[in-house]
């Protein structure tokens, strides 16, 4: 896939601002209106999940190997955890709008969490219609703005993305522990791997350096 995405290190989509960049300020807006894109349709979450785990084992594997003679050894893993578990946004109300392309309503929502995991797939989804750009701590959402219907547009909105995070947290409480089991894995291992290289080490007659 080429627009993975990483929670940790640069996004390949985009540094600051939209999750899903448009186009040059001085192009046509209503061009760059129809560059931003849906929500939740980038990246499956096992396939996120999967990425986040492979991390983690990483992550153990650069531990200094003195951090497995320390009594610290467990804090240590458990901030690999921490660091590499899926933190779901939690959005709020709408904060206003203003006229965006001809027809509809660009609308604030603010949100609190980790912004890329607004392009993640749920196994049960509901995508919404409507385009939408994540901006730093904010979503702006195109809502159609031509009727009577807007506010129950907004709020359908609102619901469909709460349903898809509320989703998301479940299925991301369940990712920690199998991030939580791979990395207490990873960690058994190499620090058997390390007793072993220094129980080897003893019977030489020359010290070595690993």
């Amino acid at each position: 896939m080429s627009e993975r995405i990483t929670k940790y290190g640069e996004s390949p989509v985009g540094r600051q601002g939209s999750v899903w960049p448009l186009v040059d300020a001085l192009s046509n807006p209503w061009e760059a209106k129809k560059m931003a894109r849906k929500l939740f349709n980038t990246e499956t979450f096992e396939s996120v999940l999967a990425n986040q785990i492979d991390n983690a084992i990483s992550a153990v594997g650069m531990l200094d190997r003195t951090a497995f003679t320390l009594p610290t050894l467990a804090g240590r893993l458990e901030e690999i955890v921490a660091q590499h578990a899926i933190n779901v946004p939690q959005i709020g109300r709408p904060t206003g709008g203003k006229a965006g392309a001809p027809g509809f309503l660009d609308v604030t929502i603010p949100f609190r969490g980790d912004w890329t995991v607004f392009g993640v797939i749920p196994t049960r989804a509901t995508i919404p219609p409507w385009m939408c750009e994540v901006m730093g701590d904010r979503l702006v959402a195109s809502i159609r703005d031509d009727d009577a219907n807007t506010q129950q547009r907004v709020d359908t909105f609102v619901r469909e993305i709460s349903d898809n995070l509320n989703a998301l947290r479940g299925e991301a409480t369940e990712g920690r522990s199998k991030i939580n089991d791979a990395v207490r894995e990873a960690g058994e291992k190499r620090r058997l791997k390390i007793v072993e290289e220094d129980n080897r080490g003893k019977g030489l007659d020359f010290p070595v350096t690993r």
